[in-house]
């Protein structure tokens, strides 16, 4: 899919805004020889491989503040937990980093439920999260004042994608979503034509093996909302590419 500008520009600037925050949230803190920021994530599970990533990420940006003297004088060291992708695990996690390791905040929490999880552990120690990688709604629609989101909303993303999709001509869209506990805000987004006026259709992953061909053939384009990427295989074989 193509970018437009304003959207290649707010890819490379998200780095920037995240950094900005979690500078602001550290400068208001008390002084320390060392700055400690806490992460509870699935480093393992179902997501390991997306939390790998914004990981490796996140600390290439950390090495970088640090090596320019890191933030007045003070060094970013980030302390990590695995959550294993279970809600309770990512609440124990965060009283562990809270009340054991004195972090500063917390930071690039993964999953919905994960968040909300620990938004008590939040509130109780008036400590912040910055970024969590969640676009859910429930993060936006009602103040949570320990939480510091960077990410824009799942249907914000799904209805730039398909307004972008049909500046180019595609009007025929497929969703393929997780059939999960929380529904696929984007999916939703996707279904209803965000503001691109395209038409959707709903798949499950685990109809994808049998569905994926004629998808393929029917769909102008594929917006994939689920957190899985495995069944991605699926589309690659009958040639379709992202």
């Amino acid at each position: 899919m193509t970018l437009t500008i304003s959207q290649r520009t707010a890819i490379r600037l998200r780095p920037l805004h995240l950094m900005v925050a979690l500078a602001i949230v550290l400068a208001c803190g008390p002084v320390h020889a060392q700055l400690l920021i806490g992460q509870t994530a699935g480093c393992s599970g179902p997501v390991a491989a997306g939390v790998k990533e914004t990981s490796e990420g996140a600390r290439l940006y950390i090495d970088k503040v640090n090596q320019a003297g890191g933030v007045a004088g003070q060094r970013i060291e980030l302390v990590a937990l695995d959550d294993k992708f279970a809600p309770k695990l990512a609440s124990k996690n965060a009283r562990v980093l809270i009340e054991d390791k004195k972090v500063l905040a917390l930071f690039l929490t993964r999953g919905t439920p994960h968040t909300e999880a620990i938004i008590p552990v939040l509130n109780k120690h008036s400590v912040p999260l910055v970024d969590p990688s969640t676009g859910a709604m429930v993060l936006h629609t009602s103040l949570q004042k320990h939480v510091l989101n960077v990410r824009s909303t799942y249907q914000r993303e799904a209805e730039k994608a398909v307004l972008q999709l049909s500046t180019i001509g595609v009007q025929r869209i497929v969703a393929v979503h997780a059939d999960e506990v929380f529904p696929s805000e984007r999916s939703v987004a996707v279904c209803h034509g965000g503001r691109g006026g395209g038409t959707g259709q709903r798949a499950q992953p685990g109809a994808i093996a049998r569905h994926a061909g004629g998808l393929c053939r029917s769909q102008g384009a594929v917006l994939w909302t689920c957190r899985s990427l495995a069944p991605m295989a699926a589309f690659a074989d009958k040639g379709w590419r992202p």
